[in-house]
């Protein structure tokens, strides 16, 4: 009988079996409701300001939103580098490299840190220092130069040079005397005939007669 009295495990209410919910519902807003940006306080300063959820920004140069830049802003920095002297970044800013690229490396290329030295050298003059004209029998100095497999100049020799002065012979080849030349120079040469030279009462001494040879 007790049992009788008892409510289901399982069961409802309506809004009037409660004591007091009905007035404490009184004013309520409903589970699914919204509500206007003015019944939010401070919202409204919020937002002011602010860029709408859907909204775009153009690229640097370009003049609509997603187009292709038709020129860039700098980066701080009017002087860059150029094709031959490229940039890295200091402290966020473009730089210009210390060394330029004057040359197209080669695929091949390979970089070393060997430094080519100059092997020590002494200073040299060769002779002549200037143009030279000895007379005959007279001598001139020149300098033998040796070098090494590189080509470096690693010695220098003087060497006489003296003009012949012999006079020739009959007997030993040499120079022309004055004096033979002057003969030269006095001697008339004739081509005569046997018969017209045989004919002449008295050849000239100063004259070179040369006869053809007779034909067989």
């Amino acid at each position: 009988s007790k049992l009788g009295e008892k409510s289901n495990t399982g069961h409802s209410h309506v809004v009037a079996d409660v004591t007091g919910l009905d007035s404490a519902l009184a004013g309520k807003a409903a589970a699914s409701h919204s509500h206007a940006q003015a019944d939010v306080t401070g919202l409204a300063d919020a937002l002011a300001g602010k860029a709408p959820a859907s909204h775009t920004h153009n690229y640097a140069g370009s003049s609509s939103a997603g187009g292709s830049a038709t020129s860039a802003v700098k980066l701080d920095t009017s002087t860059a580098g150029s094709a031959t002297q490229p940039c890295y970044f200091a402290n966020g800013k473009p730089s210009a490299c210390t060394y330029s690229l004057n040359k197209t490396v080669p695929i091949d290329a390979e970089f070393t840190d060997t430094v080519y030295v100059h092997p020590a050298y002494t200073a040299r003059t060769g002779k002549p220092t200037g143009n030279q004209t000895p007379a005959f029998g007279g001598t001139v100095t020149v300098s033998q130069v040796t070098s090494d497999a590189s080509g470096h100049v690693t010695g220098m020799t003087d060497r006489t040079i003296k003009m012949p002065d012999a006079v020739a012979t009959q007997s030993a080849a040499g120079l022309m005397s004055k004096e033979d030349k002057a003969k030269l120079d006095n001697i008339n040469i004739v081509l005569i005939s046997q018969s017209d030279y045989d004919a002449l009462s008295s050849p000239d001494s100063s004259t070179l007669y040369l006869i053809p040879e007779a034909s067989s």
